[in-house]
């Protein structure tokens, strides 16, 4: 791979050769004292099977953790995912892939921007859990207000017990995607779901039980969205 391919990352080769160990216990590949792998003419499809066989034992959710890029996140007035890194919620990637690399880079251009707006200190090493509250409030308000100009309509930040009206599309903020919920007198933003998007332009009701919203169109027919 690394004689073919001039660019290819070291974390690259070093998934492969540890790819290609754990199909050489299951016998599927030879090593010899050399120390190289041989592999026959359907290695492919062999790697395939071993994948699936990984896939079955250990299956991998795969998780989205913003719908922003990271060059998008780097000014935006908001919390975004490098501030949640920033204030110790998450980990960011780990190892030396290029993305890795990327991420630092950009969380780094991200805290000198906080710097400069105020948000941390010069020698602040973590982002305070006070200053991601008041980002996040801010950011939404802020669309809020926007949206609350673009219809003629009072748009709530606040989610109450009931939510009523139409489904009218998503919201993408730096601290995540929201769902615009038009009413007649009111809107509303609410944390969106996927399985909201077969429904735009539709009637929804959704209503409080604890942390979560439970949803459904508002003529009673259930559309399964218990978990928000």
């Amino acid at each position: 791979h690394n004689a073919l391919e001039a660019d290819v990352e070291a974390g690259v080769m070093a998934a492969n050769v540890r790819r290609l160990e754990a199909m050489r216990r299951l016998g599927l590949v030879e090593r010899p004292s050399s120390g190289e792998f041989e592999v026959g003419q359907d290695h492919l499809s062999t790697a395939m099977r071993f994948e699936e066989r990984l896939a079955r034992r250990a299956p991998f959710t795969a998780k989205v953790q913003s719908y922003w890029s990271l060059d998008e996140q780097i000014d935006v007035l908001g919390k975004s995912y490098l501030d949640r890194v920033l204030g110790g919620e998450v980990s960011g990637p780990e190892g030396d892939s290029r993305f890795a690399r990327q991420f630092e880079t950009s969380l780094q251009q991200r805290r000198l921007f906080l710097i400069e707006q105020g948000w941390m200190g010069e020698h602040q090493q973590r982002l305070s859990q006070q200053a991601l509250q008041r980002m996040a409030v801010l950011e939404l308000s802020t669309r809020a207000k926007e949206l609350s100009g673009d219809l003629g309509l009072h748009v709530m930040t606040h989610i109450p017990n009931r939510v009523a009206g139409i489904y009218a599309r998503r919201v993408d903020l730096a601290q995540g995607r929201m769902a615009l919920i038009v009413g007649e007198r009111q809107a509303v933003l609410v944390p969106w779901r996927p399985a909201l998007e077969r429904f735009a332009g539709r009637q929804v009701e959704g209503v409080m039980r604890g942390q979560t919203i439970s949803w459904k169109l508002e003529r009673g027919l259930g559309i399964g969205l218990q978990q928000m």
